[in-house]
């Protein structure tokens, strides 16, 4: 499958392909018309050790949310980056 889908890109042969992750979240101000986008593009090897980073972060929670109020009912999670001690 990605062999096809290579040739389908660089039909060719030549040329360079180049393959990041992007993570990226929204956010709309309805009463202010603001729209806003921010993520971040990393590669694979840099992904790895922000997973890594951010599962240390987040401690006792599956996941974060700041609208749904985890740095209010979590703020030892939220202060700190996590619940370690050390």
């Amino acid at each position: 499958m990605l062999e096809g889908w290579l040739t389908t890109v660089l039909s060719f042969g030549k040329g360079s392909l180049i393959v990041y992750h992007l993570y990226a979240d929204e956010s709309f101000e309805d009463a202010k018309g603001v729209f806003t986008v921010a993520g971040y593009l990393i590669t694979s090897k840099a992904l790895a050790r922000l997973t890594e980073a951010w599962a240390d972060a987040l401690g006792p929670l599956d996941y974060f949310h700041m609208s749904e109020g985890h740095h209010k009912r979590y703020p030892d999670v939220y202060r700190t980056g996590g619940t370690d001690d050390a």
